[in-house]
């Protein structure tokens, strides 16, 4: 009873939660300092409600459904349910000071339905009261719902009509109280049914109620530790996995892809026409024209450029206008770099080099099913990242969401020795060995991992005419339940997010 009480007439302005619990523990248990000291704590704590709850809004719709059937027999009234409607503050008379629509507002917002009951008896002292119910009635003609009308009855009220709604809220708030308690302490005058629909009390449906979310907490606590020593066994059982990787690796086991001399070069080659892209200058009129005019010319560039990202998507000009509308002015001036990046994403699509083109990017993308872009998602769409990956596995990035904060050169990641799929992004820190689940074979949701050791990323400095070797790569893997890849020291290593579109072939 006393920590119902507490929790229900809210006697602190924080705490009353943890106070009422306090209480409860204390009063319903042999307390001992050894066996207790640490449930306390644990009670008291952030997340002490998932422990026990003496929350009385348990059973308050059972006590206002009391209170609502004293109201309405009180008026004459059959039983049914009480709302209001919405209301504007601007229907209030302008005599009505913020303080007192505030005042309305806060007992609205504390509690809807002593605030409904509290209204009803303002209007059912009126001799025009009908003017504020709408009643409604089901098939058989019984009375079932009765909403006060609060655009007719805001018009109406004066300072003294609201300060007597607020002086009848807070009796009635104590009315409810006072059921509460009594409720506990006489529990056979108040009767209501479980959720079997069999004859209870209220105390009781309060104490079962209150038994079973400590059950479901139990549960739910038991689960979450079962899940936890399963991950802590599947993460053992891991590297356990990834030592015995790491031992066949350095034993001279695994495979390796050997790059072609031709195939050096042709990264080369396309590693310097890349540079000259984004090193030569675009000049066209588009500066002399007029804001509007560049507007539309912005648009239907970017419009080029969702194709060009991904052709089956659909980006509109409408789309397109609004966006380059809301980034403003300044957005404008990025309008040659977006001209540059079509340019190298051309390129890049025209070459016979590729096995497969995806994007990546932070937030899923949901309308890669649907085909259509929605406005709240262009943005997320202009910055992900494009992924061109060759046969062998050599992949290169371009990243676009360095577009509006850097140079074009930015955008251009480095050349990558080999690329990996897994099912979360990989933490390689401090790893001579990682795990990819989905191994070289990208799907979507999967995350990106890309490697180039040093000797690699030396020999693409050449002049391609220098090549006159085949080049065994540094990247070892053995594929056991998952592709194992062995890091060389010093590489060069990249995560990347999880995978949002995959065109497999590029080029016919």
């Amino acid at each position: 009873m006393i920590s119902s009480s507490i929790n229900a007439i809210h006697l602190f302005e924080d705490g009353n939660g943890r106070t009422s619990r306090l209480f409860y523990t204390l009063l319903t248990e042999n307390y001992s300092e050894i066996k207790y000291n640490r449930y306390l704590s644990e009670i008291l704590g952030e997340f002490g409600r998932e422990k026990i709850d003496i929350n009385p809004v348990i059973v308050s719709g059972k006590i206002e459904d009391i209170m609502r059937e004293d109201i309405l027999r009180e008026c004459g009234e059959e039983y049914a349910w009480l709302g209001t409607t919405r209301y504007s503050e601007d229907l209030f008379k302008q005599a009505i000071t913020e303080v007192e629509k505030k005042e309305f507002k806060k007992l609205e917002s504390d509690n809807s339905s002593i605030f409904s009951f509290s209204l009803y008896n303002q209007i059912s002292s009126r001799e025009n009261s009908d003017k504020y119910k709408k009643k409604s009635y089901n098939s058989n003609g019984k009375l079932t719902r009765i909403r006060i009308l609060l655009d007719e009855l805001l018009p109406d009220l004066d300072n003294e009509d609201i300060g007597g709604i607020s002086g009848d809220y807070w009796k009635l708030k104590k009315r409810y109280v006072e059921i509460l308690i009594d409720a506990i302490v006489n529990p056979e005058r108040y009767k209501t049914t479980d959720n079997n629909d069999q004859d209870i009390t209220i105390k009781e449906f309060f104490e079962h109620e209150i038994d079973r979310k400590v059950e479901v907490n139990l549960e739910k606590e038991r689960r979450k530790q079962e899940e936890e020593e399963i991950k802590r066994e599947q993460e053992e059982k891991a590297k356990i996995q990834e030592k015995e990787a790491e031992n066949k690796l350095d034993n001279g086991e695994g495979s390796y892809e050997v790059l072609s001399i031709d195939e050096i070069k042709e990264i080369i080659l396309i590693k310097n026409k890349l540079n000259e892209l984004v090193n030569q200058k675009i000049v066209d009129e588009y500066n002399e024209l007029e804001k509007q005019e560049k507007i539309k010319q912005f648009s239907e560039l970017l419009v080029k450029t969702a194709t060009n990202i991904n052709e089956g998507l659909i980006l509109t000009n409408e789309q397109a206008e609004r966006y380059v509308i809301e980034k403003g002015d300044s957005f404008l001036e990025h309008y040659y770099k977006y001209r540059q990046l079509n340019e190298i994403i051309e390129y890049l699509d025209g070459l016979n080099l590729w096995d497969t083109k995806f994007t990546t990017s932070v937030n899923i993308i949901e309308s890669l099913d649907s085909k259509a872009l929605s406005d709240s998602e262009v943005d997320s769409f202009l910055s992900q990242s494009i992924y061109y990956v060759t046969k062998k596995g050599q992949s290169i990035r371009l990243k676009l969401f360095e577009l509006e904060r850097q140079d074009v050169k930015k955008v251009i990641q480095s050349f990558m020795e080999r690329i990996f799929y897994s099912d979360e992004m990989i933490d390689y820190r401090e790893k001579s060995v990682a795990k990819c689940e989905h191994g070289v074979i990208p799907a979507i949701r999967k995350y990106v991992f890309e490697i180039a050791s040093q000797e690699f990323s030396s020999l693409l400095e050449k002049d391609s005419d220098d090549i006159a070797f085949d080049y065994r790569s540094n990247i070892k893997t053995i594929d056991e339940d998952g592709v194992y890849v062995q890091i060389p020291s010093k590489a060069l290593l990249h995560t990347g997010c999880a995978i949002s579109s995959i065109e497999k072939s590029i080029k016919s």
